[in-house]
């Protein structure tokens, strides 16, 4: 990637808020590959294999916030790392990071996390020019909703649940994105209350997997072709038109619209009887007491379970 010029140059402060319990910890790895490394690649105007892994910059300033489950008390719910000012070391921080808490927690604590990054984004203004214009962004790493319980840690947030603090990420020019390994409804609300654009997110696709939420807001990345892509299947009338019509099966009862005739059904019969003739197969006539047909001159009698056959000729 080339970089860009001097008088283009991104300023950003960006907040990594996540969760850092196991149910996320399983999937970090393949989030970290497919969008946080290109999400700082994006901002550090570099391949971060290309540039100097710990080159310094003040152009942007990072930071990550770790929020936990209501399994980590009495601990406090959040922690913080950084600031950085290298998008290497950030990428080294995540790879330090032990996401092992939840112990099955269905939520988590997105309200305490978001309060945290918010003070966070205070710190690194304080840190800038007044003059600086330097983008912010929170990009919440997640795999569980949020609680409805509101902050109780953050005196400055206290009492806010995670709709109101994505509501006040928006007021102050805050872009929030979502990634998540899977689709839940609460994340596209939280979005939505900060202010992006979830018809946008129907008409481009960043996420890898299908299986993925991915919910951008003031950048890019990748786009990728939208699962199932559009044109590939049919549609009804083209179904209607190219496929052919099942032929109509004949009736397996002789003599009724069927094609086997009383010939053939004969012909059947009568190789039936030469087998029988010939003693190989089904006997011929023989009903339900099983006896077999008295040939003349024949004598027959059943004694027990024995059955003695004499012929009167004889």
């Amino acid at each position: 990637m080339v970089l860009g010029a001097p008088e283009l140059t991104l300023q950003a402060d960006v907040i990594f808020v996540v969760e850092g319990t196991a149910v996320n910890g399983a999937y970090i790895n393949d989030l970290k590959t497919n969008y946080i490394i290109p999400s700082l690649e994006y901002f550090s105007q570099g391949n971060l294999e290309e540039i100097n892994y710990l080159s310094e910059s003040a152009n942007s300033l990072y930071g990550i916030v770790i929020y936990q489950a209501a399994d980590c008390l009495p601990h406090p719910s959040t922690d913080t790392i950084g600031p950085f000012s290298s998008s290497g070391k950030v990428l080294n921080a995540f790879e330090r990071l032990e996401l092992i808490g939840g112990k099955g927690e269905s939520h988590a604590n997105i309200a305490e996390g978001l309060a945290t990054a918010l003070q966070c984004f205070e710190e690194l203004q304080q840190k800038r020019d007044a003059s600086s214009n330097a983008q912010q962004h929170c990009i919440l790493v997640c795999n569980s909703p949020p609680y409805s319980l509101p902050v109780l840690e953050s005196h400055t947030y206290s009492g806010k649940t995670a709709e109101q603090l994505a509501a006040i990420l928006q007021e102050r020019g805050i872009n929030l994105s979502v990634i998540s390994p899977r689709k839940i409804p609460s994340l596209y609300k939280l979005f939505e209350k900060a202010g992006g654009d979830l018809s946008a997110s129907q008409t481009k696709n960043y996420a890898k997997d299908p299986r993925h939420l991915v919910l951008l807001k003031g950048f890019s990345l990748k786009e990728r072709p939208i699962s199932p892509p559009p044109g590939n299947l049919p549609n009804a009338t083209q179904l209607s038109t190219t496929a052919l019509p099942l032929p109509s099966l004949p009736s397996p009862v002789a003599n009724i619209d069927s094609p086997i005739s009383t010939l053939t059904s004969q012909s059947n019969q009568n190789l039936m009887g030469n087998s029988v003739t010939g003693g190989v197969g089904v006997q011929q006539n023989v009903g339900q007491s099983y006896r077999p047909p008295n040939p003349q001159g024949l004598f027959c009698f059943r004694l027990g379970l024995f059955l003695f056959c004499f012929n009167n000729g004889s």
